[in-house]
């Protein structure tokens, strides 16, 4: 795969906003709708678990995707001020520098 953006692009338009994406040692989920995004990272509750990877979290730690209940709300708390409008603002010109 030499573009996963392309990649992930046409399997959204191919099989819609949630799809299966198959990976060498684990198949995962891909959501591509903002609603669903937040339904599943932000409104998610227990309803959806994550399982364990203790390799992964051996090699990696524990990035937020994986976390569930307290420790995601503390991390996310954490990680909040960084996505806020005068941060990114902040990121904007460099970004812009970089895709002319």
């Amino acid at each position: 795969m030499r573009d996963p953006f392309t990649y992930l692009l046409e399997n959204q338009r191919q099989h819609g906003d949630l799809f299966r994406l198959p990976l060498p040692l684990w198949d995962t989920v891909v959501i591509t709708h903002p609603d669903l995004v937040v339904e599943v990272f932000h409104d998610r509750g227990e309803r959806f678990g994550m399982p364990d990877f203790p390799l992964l979290e051996r090699l990696a730690g524990r990035p937020l995707p994986y976390l569930d209940g307290d420790e995601y709300s503390t991390r996310r708390r954490l990680y909040a001020p960084m996505f806020g409008k005068r941060f990114l603002t902040t990121l904007s010109g460099p970004i812009l520098d970089e895709m002319e």
